[in-house]
């Protein structure tokens, strides 16, 4: 939940998720908050500008709206994003940072790790959760603010996922491949029109994203993949079959590696697609039972005569996809070592807790030799 304080709407404009940052931190719950308005229109110019007092998102309730602040000593940089009716935004701070971090490790402590053992029993995240991580934002955090996201840095993402992490991992997981490589690939290396036509769907979380790359013999090897996209008109045919597919059960779009050269055995010959996950000719295997991670989702995607339109070739360029996929890959390395130590960090605070309130023979077993 984010609460903007003190700030004029202007019609005609988007708002920027971060300039929501303004978080009363005695609020205790995430439940919305009721606006209360004191005008609907109003003049940022003006110096006795009236003001909501409280505005509560998510984004999609603010479109077409510029959340402008009153203040007009506060620093603006010009947008570097797409699409930005605004045309600027509040430069990033460590308040906000802090406020974030806060924030995520608020909703870990109250609503995410009381959960775990349902989602241990069920396999399933709570459908109440996911709304609220949508509303959260989480689901847009490394999507630019033009188009809806949060636009953290790598180093923001990292602090943001040290406090995640301390969850479950399935819950990071449901939202891992959304923020890191199942969008990335569209941002780094898409078309404006694909950006535009995303991007703002995977932002809010009503499209996950997926990755496909794994194949049954193509791990680490990933350059040596046979899944073939062969070019039919206006259309590319896709066959192949991709494995350990992080959330393809939940995923609305797929991110798919595919070889459209197969002269080329190496990396040249590898494209990246943007596939609807309801295109005809895509099928999905049981999910995998896997040691632990219950919640988070995997299984084979096979694609028999899938047809994928060309405007779907990200960037529009053949033989360009293995590069896309060692970037995405790349960022992604860092976020997954981020939750690496944040579970390590939960691992080793609870086993402590432990040690400190069990007692044998009249004291903390902490104190006997072999625990520390």
């Amino acid at each position: 939940l984010y609460v903007l304080e003190r700030v004029a709407v202007v019609d005609g404009c988007e708002a920027s998720r971060k300039q929501a940052f303004r978080i009363e931190e005695r609020l205790g719950s995430h439940r919305p908050l009721t606006l209360h308005q004191r005008t609907a229109s109003v003049n940022p110019a003006q110096s006795n500008v009236p003001y909501f007092d409280y505005l509560a998102l998510p984004l999609p309730k603010v479109r077409n709206r510029c959340v402008a602040p009153i203040d007009p000593g506060l620093q603006f940089v010009k947008h570097r994003g797409i699409n930005n009716p605004c045309g600027a935004i509040m430069i990033r701070d460590q308040e906000t940072i802090n406020i974030l971090q806060s924030n995520i490790a608020r909703f870990v402590r109250e609503r995410l790790i009381p959960n775990e053992e349902l989602v241990a029993e069920t396999d399933e995240i709570p459908a109440d959760i996911v709304a609220e991580m949508k509303t959260m934002g989480l689901f847009g955090l490394t999507i630019p603010e033009a188009v809806g996201g949060l636009e953290l840095t790598m180093e923001e993402e990292v602090l943001a996922m040290l406090e995640l992490g301390r969850a479950s991992p399935a819950f990071r997981s449901l939202i891992g491949t959304t923020v890191g490589i199942g969008s990335q690939g569209i941002l780094f290396d898409g078309t404006h029109a694909q950006k535009e036509k995303y991007l703002p769907r995977l932002a809010t979380g009503e499209l996950i994203a997926s990755f496909a790359l794994t194949e049954p013999g193509s791990g680490s090897d990933a350059a040596s993949l046979r899944t073939t996209a062969v070019l039919d008109g206006h259309d590319y045919v896709v066959n192949g079959t991709k494995r350990f597919i992080t959330n393809a059960p939940q995923a609305g779009i797929f991110t798919l590696m595919a070889r459209t050269n197969p002269a080329e055995k190496g990396a040249a010959g590898i494209s990246a697609f943007i596939v609807d996950a309801g295109t005809p000719g895509i099928s999905f295997g049981k999910r995998d039972k896997k040691m632990g991670q219950r919640g988070a989702h995997t299984c084979d995607v096979i694609f028999e005569n899938c047809r994928v339109p060309v405007v779907n070739l990200i960037g529009g360029v053949e033989g360009r996809g293995f590069k896309t996929a060692m970037k995405v890959l790349d960022k992604g390395r860092i976020h997954i070592a981020s939750i690496c130590v944040a579970v390590a960090e939960r691992m080793l605070d609870d086993a402590l807790r432990y040690a400190m309130e069990r007692k044998q023979f009249g004291k903390p077993i902490a104190e006997f030799q072999l625990v520390q």
